[in-house]
Protein backbone atom coordinates (compact mmCIF):
# COMPACT_ATOMS: atom_id res chain seq x y z
CA UNK A 1 0.00 0.00 0.00
CA UNK A 2 2.97 2.30 0.42
CA UNK A 3 3.45 4.25 -2.77
CA UNK A 4 6.44 5.78 -4.44
CA UNK A 5 8.71 7.90 -2.33
CA UNK A 6 8.79 11.62 -2.98
CA UNK A 7 12.54 11.70 -3.47
CA UNK A 8 12.19 9.26 -6.36
CA UNK A 9 9.67 11.64 -7.93
CA UNK A 10 12.23 14.42 -7.74
CA UNK A 11 9.98 16.71 -5.70
CA UNK A 12 11.35 18.10 -2.43
CA UNK A 13 7.92 19.29 -1.25
CA UNK A 14 6.09 16.06 -2.06
CA UNK A 15 4.57 13.87 0.63
CA UNK A 16 6.32 10.63 1.60
CA UNK A 17 3.51 9.26 3.77
CA UNK A 18 0.46 7.80 2.09
CA UNK A 19 -2.71 9.90 2.35
CA UNK A 20 -5.63 7.52 2.23
CA UNK A 21 -9.32 8.16 1.63
CA UNK A 22 -12.04 5.52 1.80
CA UNK A 23 -15.12 5.88 -0.40
CA UNK A 24 -18.15 3.74 0.51
CA UNK A 25 -19.86 2.22 -2.51
CA UNK A 26 -23.44 0.87 -2.68
CA UNK A 27 -23.70 -2.86 -3.22
CA UNK A 28 -26.26 -5.50 -4.05
CA UNK A 29 -25.52 -8.72 -2.19
CA UNK A 30 -27.88 -11.61 -1.62
CA UNK A 31 -28.67 -13.00 1.83
CA UNK A 32 -26.51 -16.10 1.44
CA UNK A 33 -23.37 -14.10 0.72
CA UNK A 34 -24.18 -11.74 3.56
CA UNK A 35 -24.46 -14.57 6.09
CA UNK A 36 -21.12 -16.04 5.03
CA UNK A 37 -19.46 -12.65 5.32
CA UNK A 38 -21.04 -12.06 8.75
CA UNK A 39 -19.56 -15.36 9.95
CA UNK A 40 -16.14 -14.15 8.85
CA UNK A 41 -16.73 -10.83 10.65
CA UNK A 42 -17.59 -12.64 13.90
CA UNK A 43 -14.37 -14.65 13.70
CA UNK A 44 -12.46 -11.48 12.80
CA UNK A 45 -13.68 -9.66 15.92
CA UNK A 46 -12.97 -12.65 18.15
CA UNK A 47 -9.43 -12.82 16.80
CA UNK A 48 -9.03 -9.04 17.29
CA UNK A 49 -9.88 -9.39 21.00
CA UNK A 50 -7.22 -12.09 21.44
CA UNK A 51 -4.64 -10.09 19.49
CA UNK A 52 -5.37 -6.99 21.59
CA UNK A 53 -4.73 -8.93 24.82
CA UNK A 54 -1.43 -10.29 23.47
CA UNK A 55 -0.32 -6.87 22.25
CA UNK A 56 -1.09 -5.20 25.58
CA UNK A 57 0.97 -7.87 27.33
CA UNK A 58 3.82 -7.22 24.90
CA UNK A 59 3.45 -3.47 25.42
CA UNK A 60 3.73 -3.75 29.22
CA UNK A 61 6.83 -5.97 28.85
CA UNK A 62 8.72 -4.06 26.14
CA UNK A 63 6.93 -0.71 25.76
CA UNK A 64 6.15 -1.41 22.11
CA UNK A 65 3.46 -2.95 19.92
CA UNK A 66 4.59 -5.32 17.16
CA UNK A 67 2.36 -6.08 14.17
CA UNK A 68 4.61 -9.01 13.19
CA UNK A 69 4.70 -10.72 16.58
CA UNK A 70 3.47 -14.34 16.39
CA UNK A 71 3.82 -16.01 19.81
CA UNK A 72 4.21 -19.56 18.49
CA UNK A 73 6.65 -18.61 15.74
CA UNK A 74 8.87 -16.48 17.96
CA UNK A 75 8.87 -19.13 20.68
CA UNK A 76 9.97 -21.82 18.23
CA UNK A 77 12.73 -19.62 16.84
CA UNK A 78 14.09 -18.75 20.28
CA UNK A 79 13.95 -22.23 21.80
CA UNK A 80 14.29 -24.63 18.86
CA UNK A 81 17.89 -25.63 19.50
CA UNK A 82 17.45 -25.61 23.27
CA UNK A 83 14.51 -28.03 23.21
CA UNK A 84 15.50 -30.21 20.24
CA UNK A 85 17.84 -32.55 22.17
CA UNK A 86 15.54 -33.05 25.23
CA UNK A 87 12.62 -33.66 22.91
CA UNK A 88 14.57 -36.28 20.99
CA UNK A 89 15.57 -37.98 24.25
CA UNK A 90 11.92 -38.15 25.34
CA UNK A 91 10.91 -39.72 22.04
CA UNK A 92 13.72 -42.24 22.29
CA UNK A 93 12.58 -43.21 25.82
CA UNK A 94 8.99 -43.66 24.65
CA UNK A 95 10.09 -45.88 21.76
CA UNK A 96 12.29 -48.01 24.01
CA UNK A 97 9.60 -48.37 26.74
CA UNK A 98 6.86 -49.58 24.38
CA UNK A 99 9.19 -51.65 22.26
CA UNK A 100 8.13 -49.86 19.09
CA UNK A 101 10.35 -50.63 16.18
CA UNK A 102 11.98 -47.47 15.03
CA UNK A 103 11.92 -46.72 11.35
CA UNK A 104 15.19 -46.63 9.59
CA UNK A 105 16.74 -43.17 9.31
CA UNK A 106 16.24 -41.30 6.06
CA UNK A 107 18.63 -42.07 3.28
CA UNK A 108 21.55 -39.78 2.78
CA UNK A 109 20.59 -36.68 0.82
CA UNK A 110 16.92 -36.91 1.77
CA UNK A 111 15.33 -34.58 4.29
CA UNK A 112 13.62 -35.80 7.44
CA UNK A 113 9.82 -35.91 7.20
CA UNK A 114 8.18 -32.59 8.04
CA UNK A 115 6.05 -34.15 10.79
CA UNK A 116 9.12 -35.48 12.66
CA UNK A 117 10.82 -32.08 12.28
CA UNK A 118 7.87 -30.35 13.92
CA UNK A 119 7.81 -32.88 16.76
CA UNK A 120 11.48 -32.34 17.49
CA UNK A 121 11.44 -28.57 17.27
CA UNK A 122 8.16 -27.71 18.99
CA UNK A 123 8.77 -27.00 22.69
CA UNK A 124 6.73 -29.26 24.98
CA UNK A 125 3.67 -27.64 26.49
CA UNK A 126 3.55 -24.81 23.92
CA UNK A 127 0.04 -23.60 23.10
CA UNK A 128 -0.43 -21.00 20.36
CA UNK A 129 -3.13 -18.53 21.53
CA UNK A 130 -3.98 -17.80 17.90
CA UNK A 131 -4.08 -21.40 16.71
CA UNK A 132 -7.87 -21.63 16.92
CA UNK A 133 -8.33 -18.37 15.04
CA UNK A 134 -5.87 -19.45 12.34
CA UNK A 135 -7.88 -22.63 11.88
CA UNK A 136 -11.18 -20.71 11.79
CA UNK A 137 -10.40 -17.74 9.53
CA UNK A 138 -6.94 -18.56 8.14
CA UNK A 139 -3.38 -17.43 8.82
CA UNK A 140 -3.49 -14.52 6.36
CA UNK A 141 -6.61 -12.92 7.92
CA UNK A 142 -4.99 -13.28 11.38
CA UNK A 143 -2.00 -11.29 10.12
CA UNK A 144 -4.39 -8.60 8.79
CA UNK A 145 -6.20 -8.49 12.13
CA UNK A 146 -2.89 -8.08 13.94
CA UNK A 147 -1.88 -5.16 11.75
CA UNK A 148 -5.26 -3.49 12.12
CA UNK A 149 -5.35 -3.87 15.92
CA UNK A 150 -1.78 -2.64 16.35
CA UNK A 151 -2.60 0.49 14.35
CA UNK A 152 -5.58 1.17 16.59
CA UNK A 153 -3.58 0.63 19.79
CA UNK A 154 -0.69 2.80 18.60
CA UNK A 155 -3.11 5.65 17.93
CA UNK A 156 -4.56 5.27 21.42
CA UNK A 157 -1.14 5.30 23.09
CA UNK A 158 -0.07 8.31 21.03
CA UNK A 159 -3.04 10.28 22.35
CA UNK A 160 -2.23 9.21 25.90
CA UNK A 161 1.34 10.41 25.41
CA UNK A 162 -0.07 13.85 24.67
CA UNK A 163 -2.11 13.64 27.88
CA UNK A 164 1.08 12.73 29.74
CA UNK A 165 2.77 15.86 28.37
CA UNK A 166 -0.18 18.02 29.47
CA UNK A 167 -0.05 16.51 32.97
CA UNK A 168 3.68 17.22 33.27
CA UNK A 169 3.32 20.77 31.97
CA UNK A 170 0.51 21.46 34.41
CA UNK A 171 2.53 20.24 37.40
CA UNK A 172 4.62 22.26 39.85
CA UNK A 173 7.79 20.19 39.30
CA UNK A 174 11.04 21.93 38.52
CA UNK A 175 12.35 22.14 34.97
CA UNK A 176 14.95 19.28 35.15
CA UNK A 177 12.36 16.85 36.54
CA UNK A 178 9.84 17.79 33.83
CA UNK A 179 12.47 17.38 31.15
CA UNK A 180 13.37 13.89 32.38
CA UNK A 181 9.72 12.88 32.59
CA UNK A 182 9.20 13.97 29.00
CA UNK A 183 12.28 11.98 27.97
CA UNK A 184 10.79 8.84 29.57
CA UNK A 185 7.48 9.55 27.84
CA UNK A 186 9.15 9.94 24.47
CA UNK A 187 11.06 6.69 24.92
CA UNK A 188 7.82 4.94 26.01
CA UNK A 189 9.73 3.47 28.96
CA UNK A 190 7.03 3.76 31.61
CA UNK A 191 6.94 0.08 32.59
CA UNK A 192 10.39 -1.41 32.03
CA UNK A 193 12.52 0.22 34.72
CA UNK A 194 15.60 -1.83 33.75
CA UNK A 195 15.79 -0.17 30.36
CA UNK A 196 18.12 2.87 30.60
CA UNK A 197 16.73 6.21 29.46
CA UNK A 198 18.87 9.31 28.92
CA UNK A 199 17.82 12.96 28.86
CA UNK A 200 19.72 15.69 27.05
CA UNK A 201 20.77 18.42 29.46
CA UNK A 202 23.10 21.42 29.04
CA UNK A 203 25.81 19.45 30.84
CA UNK A 204 25.35 16.47 28.49
CA UNK A 205 23.41 13.19 28.44
CA UNK A 206 22.09 12.36 31.89
CA UNK A 207 20.72 8.99 32.99
CA UNK A 208 17.17 9.36 34.29
CA UNK A 209 17.17 8.29 37.98
CA UNK A 210 14.93 5.61 39.36
CA UNK A 211 12.70 8.00 41.34
CA UNK A 212 11.85 9.88 38.15
CA UNK A 213 11.11 6.57 36.41
CA UNK A 214 8.74 5.58 39.22
CA UNK A 215 7.03 8.97 39.03
CA UNK A 216 6.66 8.60 35.25
CA UNK A 217 5.07 5.18 35.72
CA UNK A 218 2.63 6.58 38.29
CA UNK A 219 1.65 9.45 35.96
CA UNK A 220 1.22 7.04 33.06
CA UNK A 221 -1.01 4.75 35.08
CA UNK A 222 -3.10 7.73 36.14
CA UNK A 223 -3.45 8.88 32.52
CA UNK A 224 -4.52 5.40 31.43
CA UNK A 225 -7.07 5.18 34.25
CA UNK A 226 -8.88 8.23 32.86
CA UNK A 227 -9.58 6.57 29.50
CA UNK A 228 -11.07 3.26 28.48
CA UNK A 229 -8.94 1.06 26.29
CA UNK A 230 -10.13 0.78 22.69
CA UNK A 231 -12.67 -1.96 22.18
CA UNK A 232 -12.65 -4.48 19.33
CA UNK A 233 -16.31 -5.48 19.69
CA UNK A 234 -17.41 -3.28 16.78
CA UNK A 235 -14.24 -3.42 14.70
CA UNK A 236 -14.61 -3.75 10.94
CA UNK A 237 -12.45 -5.72 8.52
CA UNK A 238 -9.56 -4.16 6.65
CA UNK A 239 -8.64 -6.76 4.04
CA UNK A 240 -5.98 -6.65 1.35
CA UNK A 241 -5.08 -8.54 -1.80
CA UNK A 242 -4.25 -11.71 0.10
CA UNK A 243 -7.94 -12.56 0.30
CA UNK A 244 -9.70 -9.74 -1.63
CA UNK A 245 -9.45 -8.46 -5.20
CA UNK A 246 -11.37 -5.81 -7.13
CA UNK A 247 -12.02 -6.27 -10.83
CA UNK A 248 -14.26 -4.69 -13.47
CA UNK A 249 -17.47 -6.45 -14.43
CA UNK A 250 -17.35 -8.67 -17.47
CA UNK A 251 -20.89 -8.04 -18.70
CA UNK A 252 -22.92 -6.22 -16.01
CA UNK A 253 -23.54 -2.51 -16.57
CA UNK A 254 -25.47 -1.53 -13.43
CA UNK A 255 -22.61 -2.70 -11.18
CA UNK A 256 -19.31 -2.07 -13.00
CA UNK A 257 -17.09 -3.30 -10.11
CA UNK A 258 -16.99 -6.69 -8.41
CA UNK A 259 -15.21 -7.36 -5.12
CA UNK A 260 -14.09 -10.96 -4.61
CA UNK A 261 -13.41 -12.08 -1.01
CA UNK A 262 -12.04 -15.54 -0.24
CA UNK A 263 -13.54 -16.97 2.97
CA UNK A 264 -11.59 -19.88 4.48
CA UNK A 265 -13.44 -23.21 4.37
CA UNK A 266 -16.44 -21.46 2.74
CA UNK A 267 -15.15 -20.66 -0.72
CA UNK A 268 -15.16 -17.19 -2.28
CA UNK A 269 -17.98 -14.71 -2.74
CA UNK A 270 -18.28 -11.95 -5.31
CA UNK A 271 -20.00 -8.69 -4.36
CA UNK A 272 -21.32 -6.26 -7.00
CA UNK A 273 -20.48 -2.59 -6.33
CA UNK A 274 -21.85 0.55 -7.95
CA UNK A 275 -19.60 3.58 -8.46
CA UNK A 276 -20.64 6.93 -7.04
CA UNK A 277 -19.93 10.31 -8.59
CA UNK A 278 -17.65 11.23 -5.70
CA UNK A 279 -15.67 8.02 -6.18
CA UNK A 280 -15.31 8.62 -9.92
CA UNK A 281 -13.96 12.14 -9.30
CA UNK A 282 -11.49 10.95 -6.68
CA UNK A 283 -7.97 11.44 -8.02
CA UNK A 284 -5.24 9.09 -6.91
CA UNK A 285 -4.04 5.52 -7.02
CA UNK A 286 -6.45 2.76 -6.03
CA UNK A 287 -5.05 0.63 -3.24
CA UNK A 288 -5.46 -3.09 -2.84
CA UNK A 289 -7.05 -2.52 0.58
CA UNK A 290 -10.78 -2.68 1.21
CA UNK A 291 -12.83 -1.91 4.31
CA UNK A 292 -15.85 -3.94 5.37
CA UNK A 293 -17.89 -2.37 8.17
CA UNK A 294 -21.19 -3.09 9.85
CA UNK A 295 -23.68 -0.39 10.75
CA UNK A 296 -24.11 -0.32 14.52
CA UNK A 297 -27.82 0.43 14.38
CA UNK A 298 -29.13 -1.54 11.39
CA UNK A 299 -26.48 -4.27 11.14
CA UNK A 300 -26.08 -3.83 7.37
CA UNK A 301 -22.69 -4.26 5.76
CA UNK A 302 -20.86 -1.51 3.87
CA UNK A 303 -17.84 -1.74 1.57
CA UNK A 304 -15.22 0.96 1.07
CA UNK A 305 -12.49 1.32 -1.56
CA UNK A 306 -9.24 2.92 -0.36
CA UNK A 307 -7.43 5.45 -2.57
CA UNK A 308 -3.99 6.99 -2.08
CA UNK A 309 -4.31 10.70 -2.97
CA UNK A 310 -0.72 11.84 -2.33
CA UNK A 311 -0.09 13.04 -5.88
CA UNK A 312 -3.35 15.00 -6.00
CA UNK A 313 -2.59 16.57 -2.61
CA UNK A 314 0.88 17.63 -3.72
CA UNK A 315 -0.63 19.43 -6.72
CA UNK A 316 -3.31 21.07 -4.56
CA UNK A 317 -0.70 22.24 -2.02
CA UNK A 318 1.44 23.85 -4.71
CA UNK A 319 -1.59 25.60 -6.19
CA UNK A 320 -2.81 26.84 -2.80
CA UNK A 321 0.66 28.08 -1.79
CA UNK A 322 0.64 30.45 -4.77
CA UNK A 323 -2.61 32.16 -3.77
CA UNK A 324 -2.33 32.08 0.06
CA UNK A 325 -2.24 35.64 1.37
CA UNK A 326 -2.55 35.34 5.17
CA UNK A 327 0.32 33.94 7.20
CA UNK A 328 -1.68 33.39 10.39
CA UNK A 329 -5.39 33.19 11.19
CA UNK A 330 -6.61 32.74 14.76
CA UNK A 331 -10.03 31.20 15.39
CA UNK A 332 -12.10 31.18 18.57
CA UNK A 333 -14.61 28.37 18.97
CA UNK A 334 -18.04 28.70 20.54
CA UNK A 335 -21.50 27.24 20.30
CA UNK A 336 -23.27 30.56 19.68
CA UNK A 337 -20.82 31.35 16.89
CA UNK A 338 -18.90 28.33 15.71
CA UNK A 339 -15.71 30.16 14.73
CA UNK A 340 -14.73 33.82 15.08
CA UNK A 341 -11.49 35.02 13.52
CA UNK A 342 -9.09 37.65 14.79
CA UNK A 343 -9.95 39.64 11.63
CA UNK A 344 -13.56 40.08 12.78
CA UNK A 345 -15.21 37.30 10.75
CA UNK A 346 -18.04 35.27 12.30
CA UNK A 347 -18.72 31.81 10.86
CA UNK A 348 -21.56 29.49 11.86
CA UNK A 349 -23.87 31.92 13.64
CA UNK A 350 -27.03 30.38 15.03
CA UNK A 351 -25.41 27.01 15.74
CA UNK A 352 -26.70 26.96 19.32
CA UNK A 353 -30.31 27.51 18.25
CA UNK A 354 -30.36 24.29 16.25
CA UNK A 355 -28.72 22.41 19.13
CA UNK A 356 -31.36 23.72 21.55
CA UNK A 357 -34.12 22.54 19.24
CA UNK A 358 -32.65 19.03 19.00
CA UNK A 359 -32.02 19.04 22.76
CA UNK A 360 -35.67 19.83 23.50
CA UNK A 361 -36.74 16.92 21.27
CA UNK A 362 -34.19 14.69 22.96
CA UNK A 363 -35.41 15.53 26.47
CA UNK A 364 -39.03 14.86 25.55
CA UNK A 365 -38.12 11.60 23.85
CA UNK A 366 -36.12 10.44 26.89
CA UNK A 367 -38.99 11.20 29.28
CA UNK A 368 -41.54 9.39 27.14
CA UNK A 369 -39.32 6.33 26.61
CA UNK A 370 -38.40 5.95 30.27
CA UNK A 371 -42.01 6.36 31.32
CA UNK A 372 -43.25 3.82 28.76
CA UNK A 373 -40.34 1.35 29.06
CA UNK A 374 -39.10 1.23 32.65
CA UNK A 375 -35.80 -0.56 33.08
CA UNK A 376 -34.73 -0.21 29.46
CA UNK A 377 -31.90 2.00 28.21
CA UNK A 378 -32.59 4.96 25.98
CA UNK A 379 -30.17 3.82 23.27
CA UNK A 380 -32.44 0.85 22.62
CA UNK A 381 -34.94 3.27 21.08
CA UNK A 382 -34.76 3.40 17.28
CA UNK A 383 -36.01 7.00 17.24
CA UNK A 384 -33.29 8.04 19.68
CA UNK A 385 -30.56 6.43 17.57
CA UNK A 386 -31.89 8.12 14.44
CA UNK A 387 -31.92 11.50 16.22
CA UNK A 388 -28.34 11.04 17.42
CA UNK A 389 -27.25 10.15 13.89
CA UNK A 390 -28.95 13.29 12.57
CA UNK A 391 -27.23 15.38 15.27
CA UNK A 392 -23.81 14.01 14.36
CA UNK A 393 -24.42 14.68 10.70
CA UNK A 394 -25.47 18.25 11.45
CA UNK A 395 -22.37 18.92 13.59
CA UNK A 396 -20.05 17.49 10.93
CA UNK A 397 -21.70 19.52 8.17
CA UNK A 398 -21.64 22.81 10.10
CA UNK A 399 -18.05 22.46 11.34
CA UNK A 400 -16.69 21.53 7.91
CA UNK A 401 -18.68 24.32 6.24
CA UNK A 402 -17.49 26.95 8.74
CA UNK A 403 -13.83 25.99 8.40
CA UNK A 404 -14.11 25.84 4.61
CA UNK A 405 -15.57 29.36 4.55
CA UNK A 406 -12.85 30.64 6.89
CA UNK A 407 -10.15 29.22 4.63
CA UNK A 408 -11.81 30.56 1.47
CA UNK A 409 -12.25 34.05 2.97
CA UNK A 410 -8.71 34.56 4.34
CA UNK A 411 -6.54 31.93 2.56
CA UNK A 412 -4.30 31.30 5.60
CA UNK A 413 -1.10 29.32 5.78
CA UNK A 414 -1.45 28.55 9.48
CA UNK A 415 -4.38 28.30 11.88
CA UNK A 416 -4.35 28.95 15.63
CA UNK A 417 -7.23 27.50 17.64
CA UNK A 418 -8.11 27.16 21.28
CA UNK A 419 -8.35 23.77 22.89
CA UNK A 420 -11.98 23.11 22.16
CA UNK A 421 -14.70 22.65 24.76
CA UNK A 422 -18.03 21.67 23.25
CA UNK A 423 -20.11 22.33 26.36
CA UNK A 424 -22.71 24.92 27.14
CA UNK A 425 -24.83 25.56 30.28
CA UNK A 426 -27.79 26.11 27.96
CA UNK A 427 -27.78 22.42 26.94
CA UNK A 428 -28.62 19.30 28.92
CA UNK A 429 -25.92 16.98 30.24
CA UNK A 430 -26.79 14.30 27.67
CA UNK A 431 -26.65 16.82 24.83
CA UNK A 432 -23.33 18.23 26.04
CA UNK A 433 -21.88 14.73 26.11
CA UNK A 434 -23.05 13.95 22.58
CA UNK A 435 -21.78 17.25 21.18
CA UNK A 436 -18.47 16.92 23.04
CA UNK A 437 -17.75 13.40 21.80
CA UNK A 438 -18.66 14.16 18.20
CA UNK A 439 -17.39 17.73 17.88
CA UNK A 440 -13.80 17.16 18.86
CA UNK A 441 -13.40 14.26 16.46
CA UNK A 442 -14.95 16.25 13.59
CA UNK A 443 -12.70 19.28 14.13
CA UNK A 444 -9.58 17.13 14.49
CA UNK A 445 -10.39 15.23 11.29
CA UNK A 446 -11.04 18.46 9.36
CA UNK A 447 -7.79 20.09 10.53
CA UNK A 448 -5.87 16.98 9.51
CA UNK A 449 -7.58 17.02 6.12
CA UNK A 450 -6.68 20.71 5.60
CA UNK A 451 -3.05 19.97 6.40
CA UNK A 452 -2.88 16.96 4.09
CA UNK A 453 -4.78 18.41 1.15
CA UNK A 454 -3.81 22.12 1.27
CA UNK A 455 -0.77 22.26 3.54
CA UNK A 456 -2.53 24.46 6.15
CA UNK A 457 -0.90 23.71 9.49
CA UNK A 458 -2.55 24.34 12.84
CA UNK A 459 -1.56 25.06 16.43
CA UNK A 460 -3.61 24.51 19.56
CA UNK A 461 -3.26 26.98 22.46
CA UNK A 462 -4.68 27.03 25.95
CA UNK A 463 -8.09 28.66 26.20
CA UNK A 464 -7.88 29.73 29.86
CA UNK A 465 -8.96 33.37 30.39
CA UNK A 466 -9.07 34.29 26.69
CA UNK A 467 -12.69 35.45 27.07
CA UNK A 468 -11.87 37.65 30.12
CA UNK A 469 -8.61 39.21 28.90
CA UNK A 470 -8.50 42.40 26.86
CA UNK A 471 -6.63 41.87 23.62
CA UNK A 472 -5.50 45.53 23.63
CA UNK A 473 -4.08 46.07 27.12
CA UNK A 474 -4.00 42.58 28.61
CA UNK A 475 -6.25 43.35 31.59
CA UNK A 476 -8.02 40.20 32.86
CA UNK A 477 -11.32 40.58 34.71
CA UNK A 478 -14.58 38.63 34.82
CA UNK A 479 -16.50 41.90 34.54
CA UNK A 480 -14.99 42.60 31.11
CA UNK A 481 -17.36 40.05 29.56
CA UNK A 482 -20.69 41.88 29.61
CA UNK A 483 -22.67 39.24 27.69
CA UNK A 484 -22.21 36.35 25.29
CA UNK A 485 -21.23 38.68 22.46
CA UNK A 486 -20.18 41.96 24.15
CA UNK A 487 -16.75 42.65 25.62
CA UNK A 488 -15.91 45.96 27.33
CA UNK A 489 -12.55 46.41 29.03
CA UNK A 490 -12.71 48.15 32.39
CA UNK A 491 -9.12 49.33 32.08
CA UNK A 492 -8.70 50.76 28.58
CA UNK A 493 -12.35 50.97 27.50
CA UNK A 494 -12.04 48.71 24.46
CA UNK A 495 -15.45 47.56 23.17
CA UNK A 496 -15.42 44.62 20.77
CA UNK A 497 -17.23 41.39 19.95
CA UNK A 498 -16.30 38.91 22.68
CA UNK A 499 -15.46 36.06 20.31
CA UNK A 500 -13.24 38.27 18.13
CA UNK A 501 -11.42 39.45 21.26
CA UNK A 502 -10.85 35.83 22.32
CA UNK A 503 -9.50 34.98 18.86
CA UNK A 504 -6.99 37.84 19.10
CA UNK A 505 -5.87 36.58 22.48
CA UNK A 506 -5.40 33.10 21.00
CA UNK A 507 -3.25 34.61 18.26
CA UNK A 508 -1.01 36.27 20.85
CA UNK A 509 -0.66 33.06 22.83
CA UNK A 510 0.86 31.15 19.96
CA UNK A 511 4.32 32.50 20.76
CA UNK A 512 3.75 33.69 24.32
CA UNK A 513 6.25 32.36 26.90
CA UNK A 514 3.50 32.44 29.53
CA UNK A 515 0.31 31.14 27.93
CA UNK A 516 1.54 29.14 24.93
CA UNK A 517 0.50 25.57 24.23
CA UNK A 518 3.93 24.17 25.04
CA UNK A 519 4.47 26.02 28.29
CA UNK A 520 4.60 24.40 31.70
CA UNK A 521 1.67 26.38 33.07
CA UNK A 522 -1.83 25.37 34.02
CA UNK A 523 -4.72 27.76 34.57
CA UNK A 524 -3.13 29.17 37.72
CA UNK A 525 0.18 29.73 35.97
CA UNK A 526 -1.52 31.47 33.04
CA UNK A 527 -3.46 33.77 35.38
CA UNK A 528 -0.36 34.62 37.40
CA UNK A 529 1.47 35.49 34.20
CA UNK A 530 -1.32 37.75 32.94
CA UNK A 531 -1.63 39.59 36.26
CA UNK A 532 2.11 39.99 36.73
CA UNK A 533 2.60 41.34 33.24
CA UNK A 534 -0.20 43.89 33.65
CA UNK A 535 1.11 45.10 37.01
CA UNK A 536 4.62 45.44 35.62
CA UNK A 537 3.29 47.46 32.71
CA UNK A 538 1.20 49.80 34.91
CA UNK A 539 2.71 49.57 38.41
CA UNK A 540 0.75 52.32 40.19
CA UNK A 541 -2.88 52.57 41.23
CA UNK A 542 -4.75 54.74 38.78
CA UNK A 543 -6.67 57.78 40.03
CA UNK A 544 -9.79 59.39 38.61
CA UNK A 545 -8.88 61.81 35.83
CA UNK A 546 -10.85 65.08 35.69
CA UNK A 547 -12.58 66.35 32.58
CA UNK A 548 -10.23 67.61 29.90
CA UNK A 549 -10.17 71.01 28.25
CA UNK A 550 -12.26 69.88 25.31
CA UNK A 551 -14.80 67.94 27.32
CA UNK A 552 -13.04 64.59 27.15
CA UNK A 553 -14.64 61.86 29.19
CA UNK A 554 -13.42 60.90 32.63
CA UNK A 555 -11.15 57.91 32.84
CA UNK A 556 -12.55 55.38 35.34
CA UNK A 557 -10.76 54.72 38.58
CA UNK A 558 -8.46 51.73 38.84
CA UNK A 559 -10.62 48.55 38.69
CA UNK A 560 -7.84 46.29 39.96
CA UNK A 561 -8.37 46.70 43.75
CA UNK A 562 -11.90 45.26 43.34
CA UNK A 563 -10.66 42.44 41.10
CA UNK A 564 -9.98 39.20 43.03
CA UNK A 565 -7.38 38.19 40.45
CA UNK A 566 -5.17 41.10 41.60
CA UNK A 567 -5.61 40.44 45.31
CA UNK A 568 -2.29 40.57 47.12
CA UNK A 569 -0.58 42.66 44.44
CA UNK A 570 1.19 45.88 45.34
CA UNK A 571 -0.87 48.61 43.64
CA UNK A 572 0.43 51.63 45.56
CA UNK A 573 -0.14 54.96 43.87
CA UNK A 574 2.68 55.76 41.50
CA UNK A 575 3.78 59.13 40.02
CA UNK A 576 3.25 57.55 36.62
CA UNK A 577 -0.52 58.09 37.04
CA UNK A 578 -0.59 61.35 39.01
CA UNK A 579 -1.12 63.73 36.16
CA UNK A 580 -0.13 64.89 32.70
CA UNK A 581 3.40 65.50 31.57
CA UNK A 582 4.45 68.95 30.48
CA UNK A 583 5.88 67.85 27.14
CA UNK A 584 3.00 66.23 25.24
CA UNK A 585 0.11 65.94 27.69
CA UNK A 586 0.11 62.12 27.61
CA UNK A 587 0.24 59.63 30.44
CA UNK A 588 3.53 57.96 31.28
CA UNK A 589 2.03 54.54 30.88
CA UNK A 590 4.58 52.75 28.71
CA UNK A 591 3.10 53.71 25.40
CA UNK A 592 -0.62 53.86 26.29
CA UNK A 593 -1.97 57.23 25.12
CA UNK A 594 -4.81 59.21 26.67
CA UNK A 595 -6.97 58.62 23.62
CA UNK A 596 -6.66 54.89 24.20
CA UNK A 597 -7.62 55.30 27.85
CA UNK A 598 -10.96 56.93 27.16
CA UNK A 599 -13.78 54.83 28.50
Amino acid sequence: MAGRAAKRRGDDTATDVAILRCDPLPHRMNRGKELRLLDLLVGWRSCAATVARLQWRLFHDTGRFDDTADPAKSHRKDHAREHAVPRLAVLEAIVAHHGVERKSPPEEGKAEPKRIFRMLHTPPGLVDPLAGHKAAIGAAPVAMVRRQVVGMLRSFVSNRQNDFVDAVHGSTLDEPARHMLLAVNKAMAWHNLNRPVYAKRPEGRVLVPREIRLLARAIWRHVLSLHRKPSTKRIGMSVDKRIATLSPAKAASAFPLWLRIAIPHRGAIEIPLRETLHFQRREGQRCSTFNVSQDRETGTLAFGIVTDIRDACDKAKAKYAEKARTDLLALDFGLSTLFASDRGDLFGRGFIRKLKSIDATLIGMARHFQRSNPGRKLRESRRYRALVARLRGYIETEVNSALNRAVAARLPRHLVLERLDFRSPELSARMNRLVQNCGRAVVAAKLKSLEQELGITSTEVRAAYTSMTCSACGYVDKRNRRSQSQFHCLWCGLTIHADVNAARNARGRRSSPVEGAGTANGRRGILDGLVRRHVERWPGERVLRPLGRHGSARRPADPRPANPYFRGRDLARSPAWSGRTAENGTRQGRGLSSSTLKS
